[in-house]
């Protein structure tokens, strides 16, 4: 199906691609995110971290995919970044590298000192949204790629391995192409190649694989999966990563390139600590509750594209395979294929099934709103696709 609409004295025919990617370089060390056991220890260099981007256009829905290069997505910096650009759906993404500037400094709810976690700072919270959303912009400014050949590769990898004892994960690689050139990349594992006592920026195999072929990369359901790689540097680990998943080739089959987006509300019960949170932080009960409200976003929504007959289901968190299971089922019942992509436009910690919150454990100790919270995004991936399932029956 062709779809023309006129815009001024602009005619959109068909689906229409603008890309650019924005370098995102401080002009000064900062403390680096995700292993809280480098305490306050600041970046020694490394390669340059940029936001990925890609506007997609059928003259219908206009929309902006967006990964960052950092560990999260705070709630307040998709705020920021959306008020610069009213109107325009957005999913802001993060590689959830862990060899980024600590994210946290972004979140204006972080006005708590945490050992190893970066508190609040206006300014870089404000050159941060500036940078993203002026790539955006400077994307909705780049002469468009009209795509006449979309297309949907859906495949089996051995890259991630499950972190979390009695769990599995699905290593699905979702590969969103135009005209054979790689538009999005969706895979779930941990941004995690480089460890602990890693100084310097990275992308880790999310920032290897988009220096590869050019397209954006999102981290699947990456709540219990880690990078399944060998031995070696983290910057041979992650390359390897990278090499391997870009050479991933399975039929492919054409897309319609017809898009529409849509957000769901997620219900969220009261925050509350992990019965594990307070001892495995060394916090009284007091102070655990205290930590959780800050921690916790007061409201969340999942953020969800449609390309075609795929869902493109956006969830503020860190969800496991076996909610990504979930939900994949409701969208084939639906008749939809589908990607759950982790850390889009927020944070609401990880998001586990209850019997495997029961569990115990690092992921089930950040799951901020209590044993049904993994369900509650479920349920609200399920409204949304319904939602879609609708608007496609109507049409």
């Amino acid at each position: 199906m062709v779809l023309s609409a006129v815009f001024g004295s602009v005619i959109i025919s068909g689906l229409q691609l603008q890309t650019h990617r924005q370098f995102l370089i401080p002009d000064e060390p900062l403390t680096l995110g995700g292993y809280t056991e480098r305490g306050d220890k600041i970046t020694t260099g490394g390669d340059p971290l940029f936001a990925q981007i890609a506007i997609l256009n059928d003259g219908k829905t206009k929309v902006a995919l967006v990964a960052f290069e950092g560990l999260t997505v705070p709630e307040s910096l998709y705020r920021e970044v959306s008020r610069r650009l009213p109107g325009l759906p957005i999913m802001l993404v993060a590689t959830h590298t862990h060899s980024a500037p600590d994210t946290q400094m972004l979140n204006d709810r972080m006005t708590f000192r945490i050992p190893g976690i970066a508190t609040y700072k206006k300014r870089w919270l404000d050159w941060y949204a500036l940078r993203i959303a002026g790539g955006i912009s400077i994307a909705q400014q780049s002469v468009p790629q009209n795509i006449k050949n979309l297309t949907l590769q859906e495949s089996v990898s051995t890259f991630a391995r499950s972190r979390r004892k009695e769990t599995t994960v699905s290593n699905r690689l979702i590969r969103l192409s135009g005209d054979s050139h790689s538009i999005l990349t969706v895979f779930g594992a941990h941004g995690t190649c480089f460890e602990a006592d890693n100084l310097e920026t990275n992308g880790d195999w999310l920032g290897a694989l988009m220096r590869l072929d050019s397209g954006l990369v999102w981290p699947g359901a990456i709540g219990n999966a880690s990078p399944n790689v060998g031995e070696g540097t983290g910057q041979e680990r992650s390359e390897w990563m990278a090499m391997g998943l870009n050479r991933e080739r399975t039929p492919v089959r054409p897309l319609k390139g017809n898009l529409r987006f849509l957000t769901e509300p997620i219900e969220l019960d009261k925050p509350t600590p992990h019965p594990e949170f307070a001892k495995s932080n060394g916090l009284n009960e007091t102070l655990a509750n205290i930590v959780v409200l800050k921690f916790a976003p007061q409201e969340a929504h999942i953020s969800a594209l449609q390309v075609g007959d795929c869902l493109f289901i956006g969830v503020p968190g860190e969800p496991s395979e076996e909610l990504e299971r979930m939900i994949v089922a409701s969208a084939k019942k639906q008749g939809f294929s589908s990607a759950v992509i982790s850390h889009c436009n927020g944070w609401m910690g990880y998001l586990l099934s209850p019997i495997d919150y029961d569990r115990g454990g690092y992921e089930a100790t950040l799951m901020l709103y209590g044993r049904e919270s993994g369900l509650r995004v479920v349920q609200a991936a399920e409204r949304v696709i319904r939602r879609f399932s609708s608007k496609s029956l109507a049409e």
